[in-house]
């Protein structure tokens, strides 16, 4: 008997058609192609205040004509709260 590792699904086979990682599940009666992708954003609160947020703005001179231009846009939201 062969073991399974965690990730392997029996009914998903993995091909590589141009570069691209395509999965390929094997219903009852057609093959549906998905393109198989890496989980690239995994969000954090802090770190997109601490990148986005009204203190990073208002300590450079872009992010103050940010701010100015937002203000003059009328925009609700100025920065990410």
């Amino acid at each position: 008997m062969s073991r399974k590792t965690k990730n392997e699904h029996p009914q998903l086979n993995t091909v590589n058609i141009l570069g691209i990682k395509w999965g390929l599940l094997l219903a009852k009666s057609f093959v549906i192609i998905l393109p198989s992708m890496s989980i690239t954003f995994k969000p954090k609160k802090r770190k997109r205040k601490r990148t986005h947020g009204f203190r990073k703005r208002i300590k450079t001179k872009s992010g103050r004509k940010v701010l100015t231009r937002r203000r003059r846009k009328k925009r609700q939201k100025l920065t990410v709260r």
